[in-house]
């Protein structure tokens, strides 16, 4: 299912943006890791992708973690997109989205999640996916969770 973006000029651009749910054939057409894509859906990930005209400008991802909370799982804007809204954009198009991890050096993340009505946790931690500790701050949606329904995520916090 394709939706587009009614009277959505963001910035400079005039052209049609549409959000496009994620299956195989976007993967083949529009990712340059296409195998990355492909197993992020066998993995049971659910992904919306955004076009200008045929040109993506970014993804994301998300999928129920390990505590039965929908988590942001990946969120791309390539760099030429970035600080035009489009970011805001495709996290409003995940509303049931819950929770999502961002790394502490990624201060421009940080106040885009802040400024789409994020809040940061007082949690710290996570592995990275090459298993090397790094630090990541939890961030939540309140409207979706509350802060007290984050204590399970505890376990996953470490010292540095």
């Amino acid at each position: 299912m394709v939706y587009t973006v009614l009277d959505c000029f963001l910035k400079e651009t005039k052209d049609i943006l549409t959000i496009t749910k994620i299956d195989k054939e976007i993967c083949e057409k529009c990712f340059e890791n296409k195998q990355a894509c492909l197993n992020q859906l066998k993995e049971g990930h659910d992904g919306k992708i955004l076009l200008i005209g045929n040109t993506p400008v970014g993804n994301i991802w998300k999928n129920k973690n390990e505590f039965g909370h929908i988590e942001i799982t990946g969120f791309y804007i390539y760099e030429q997109f970035r600080r035009k809204g489009y970011g805001t954009l495709l996290l409003k198009n995940m509303p049931d989205a819950q929770v999502l991890y961002t790394q502490e050096t990624n201060k421009t993340a940080q106040k885009g999640y802040e400024k789409s009505g994020w809040v940061k946790s007082e949690l710290v931690g996570r592995f990275d996916a090459k298993h090397r500790r790094k630090r990541w701050f939890l961030y939540y949606n309140p409207k979706k969770i509350k802060a007290s329904e984050l204590t399970p995520y505890k376990k996953l916090e470490y010292d540095f």
